[in-house]
């Protein structure tokens, strides 16, 4: 099996090509069931390590981080996208990245990850830091005159 899930993986097939590749060699796998596996792999094993990375994160006195748009599929409808936001929260002294990814771009994102965070945040100075505890613009980074980065208090 875990040959089986490496191939999947690396070729990002679906689950329903996947149990009709297994109804060829006369396994009856239903799609859910397939689908069942990869939640539980992904619940049981990557949940604990996305939570040692985040944990390792956020131990640093100084963070980067920024929002860019992903598009997402949509469970309720097939074939529809909506629009999905990755948090990149970068701690470049240890060189560790980690991905927040959120439904929205609102200020409960950043302040639900950073909510154990008591170092600096370097960022680009949007709204939705604005009841975290930044700095003000007197206190922020400038270059030619116009503020660059924001720090978190």
């Amino acid at each position: 099996m875990p040959i089986y899930w490496l191939a999947s993986s690396l070729i990002h097939l679906p689950y329903y090509p996947e149990s009709k590749i297994f109804k060829r060699q006369n396994l009856h796998i239903p799609d859910s069931t397939i689908g069942g596996w990869a939640n539980g792999a992904i619940e049981n094993w990557l949940t604990p390590v996305y939570e040692a990375i985040k944990g390792k994160v956020l131990l640093t006195d100084y963070l980067m981080d920024d929002e860019t748009l992903i598009p997402v599929l949509s469970e309720d409808k097939p074939g529809a996208i909506h629009r999905g936001y990755h948090w990149v929260y970068y701690d470049p002294v240890n060189k560790l990245v980690c991905f927040d990814y959120r439904k929205s771009r609102g200020r409960e994102g950043p302040k639900s990850f950073l909510k154990d965070f008591t170092g600096y945040l370097q960022s680009d100075g949007y709204k939705a830091y604005a009841d975290l505890g930044l700095c003000s613009d007197d206190d922020a980074s400038l270059l030619s005159g116009r503020p660059v980065a924001y720090f978190l208090c």
